[in-house]
């Protein structure tokens, strides 16, 4: 039961983590669209 309930916290972990990852991409992309577009 024990190694049950370590990797419900690691899958959880591992889930938060890659949110976290894909939400500061987003936010760098938004960003950095009009230099793209710009051409600098």
């Amino acid at each position: 039961m024990i190694i049950m309930v370590q990797y419900k916290w690691i899958a959880l972990s591992n889930t938060t983590i890659s949110i976290l990852m894909a939400f500061i991409n987003q936010t760098i992309l938004i960003i950095s669209l009009p230099a793209i577009f710009r051409g600098a």
